[in-house]
């Protein structure tokens, strides 16, 4: 005989309502670690964000500060990539230059965020405007000289401009400088003028003058100084450019190479190194261009050849052999000897090698405003 089911007996709902309790809190403990996995790769995700950000920003500002005058060398609308860097354990930079105008270029960094196995965890991207700042030299005649200037046998200052000899059209590898009749003065002098022989300055030299300031030496020169590319305390050797590698490629890491004046070393002739001496010096010959900072005497002993500009704190001394400087010189006194009769010391004005100069040496700054953006 069957009996209908009891429906108030409750037996076995414990066993229902434990079932359910445990699928509930196991989806709550399943959700919230799932939350704190999400949190947690979130806040993962932003600290290799941020440390792929501070590397690229990290690249544009060491960009900057290690500027380097083969940048300058850039055409408008070339690029240039550079090296990675790697900075730390866990991130690396990839710096891009890109010359928007004469003085205008655009810095981009790619910065990344790496595991201890080098996978790729987070890229940024910034880049920011930078311009050219170019130091002031006020040059005001072939030979700034305070003090008195010497000139002797047949020692020779020209103001009216002129190229250096291998500066020329016809040197295939160089364009010449755009013309430029500027002529300045053969010297301009706070003291006097001594002859001896027969020496030529043209045009004229200004004597007694009242305008060769201390600050018209010192500032340009320590502005310069502080962007040295070689700083040395030596004295009696020859500079000469060098190259290394093949193809050769100018070696800027010898001391003794401050370019190529002339048409010798091909690779040499775009190298205009600062090059600053922290005593007296004396150049036994050799040859150069750029910018010759000097904290002492300066003394030319002979067959010694720059294109540039020469700036002493103390004196300027051509006074044997021969010695040609094509730019301008600035110094405290100076002394132009002849003591050689098959050589004749010159200093040539030269606005194309004045400015060839100072344009290689120039270095990048941001822009005040506006300049800095972060791409992705």
């Amino acid at each position: 005989m069957r009996h209908a089911p009891d429906l108030k007996n409750e037996r076995g709902i414990a066993l229902a309502m434990a079932v359910f309790a445990l699928v509930v809190i196991g989806a709550i403990v399943a959700g919230t670690v799932f939350a704190g996995r999400l949190e947690q790769r979130g806040g993962q995700n932003t600290i290799y964000a941020g440390q792929a950000f501070e590397a690229a920003d990290a690249g544009v500002n060491n960009t900057i500060a290690d500027w380097s005058p083969s940048y300058n060398q850039l055409t408008v609308g070339d690029s240039v990539v550079l090296a990675t860097t790697t900075l730390g354990a866990s991130a690396s930079a990839t710096g891009v230059i890109t010359r928007v105008n004469d003085i205008t270029f655009l810095v981009r960094s790619d910065g990344e965020a790496h595991d201890v196995n080098g996978n790729v965890l987070a890229q940024r991207s910034v880049a920011t405007m930078a311009k050219l700042i170019v130091t002031d030299v006020p040059i005001r005649a072939a030979v700034a000289a305070r003090g008195d200037l010497t000139m002797k046998g047949t020692a020779d200052i020209y103001g009216a401009n002129a190229d250096p000899p291998d500066w020329s059209s016809e040197s295939g590898e160089r364009s010449a400088c755009p013309f430029d009749n500027t002529s300045v003065p053969a010297a301009e002098l706070s003291g006097e003028l001594h002859e001896n022989g027969n020496p030529t300055h043209t045009p004229s030299v200004i004597e007694n003058s009242t305008e060769l300031t201390d600050d018209m030496f010192s500032t340009p020169f320590d502005a310069l100084a502080e962007m040295a590319d070689l700083t040395l305390n030596w004295s009696g050797a020859s500079p000469a450019p060098t190259t290394v590698g093949s193809p050769a490629k100018c070696d800027a890491s010898n001391l003794s190479n401050w370019g190529e004046p002339g048409t010798s070393v091909t690779a040499c002739q775009n190298y205009f190194p600062i090059i600053h001496f922290t005593g007296n010096v004396s150049l036994n010959g050799g040859r150069g261009q750029g910018i010759l900072l000097v904290d002492g005497n300066l003394t030319l002993a002979g067959n010694f050849v720059f294109a540039g500009i020469i700036i002493t704190k103390g004196s300027f001394d051509a006074s044997h052999g021969t010695n040609d400087i094509y730019g301008a010189v600035l110094a405290n006194n100076a002394t132009l000897d002849d003591m050689v009769m098959a050589g004749t010391p010159q200093v040539q004005f030269s606005t194309c090698a004045i400015s060839r100069a100072l344009n290689a040496s120039a270095k990048a700054k941001p822009f005040g405003s506006r300049a800095w953006a972060q791409l992705y």
